[in-house]
């Protein structure tokens, strides 16, 4: 399985989200008021909105490189979890953004991984 490349700066705690990825329930609202529920499926995976702040152009031609390899959120890869150190298979949930910060040599981004 291809592996999340490694980079010279570690993941920005500000903009750092972590959820489930789909809400695994289903209500039903009885005519009395009450409210039944119940799970739709028996595994809930995770998401996670990942953040990284001042990264060089190398770093950022690394991002794109692998976004490319993985062709987007089509392909499923290893990414370990700064917050415990878990191995997770994920998957990008959509495009990755940049921003530029302040001149050409730096750059924000960000994305979302799901769990498959």
């Amino acid at each position: 399985m291809v592996v999340f490349p490694t980079l010279t700066v570690t993941p920005s705690i500000e903009g750092w989200g972590e959820e489930l990825a789909q809400d695994p329930t289903i209500r039903t609202q009885l005519d009395g008021g009450y409210i039944l529920t119940r799970a739709r499926f028996t595994r809930i995976p995770k998401k996670w909105k990942v953040k990284y702040g001042l990264l060089t152009p190398t770093d950022k031609a690394t991002i794109e490189a692998f976004e490319i390899a993985v062709q987007g959120g089509a392909g499923i890869f290893s990414w370990t979890s700064p917050v415990g150190l878990i191995t997770y298979s994920v998957r990008f949930a959509g495009p990755i953004m940049f921003t530029m910060r302040e001149s050409p040599n730096w750059w924000d981004t960000e994305f979302i991984l799901e769990q498959v």
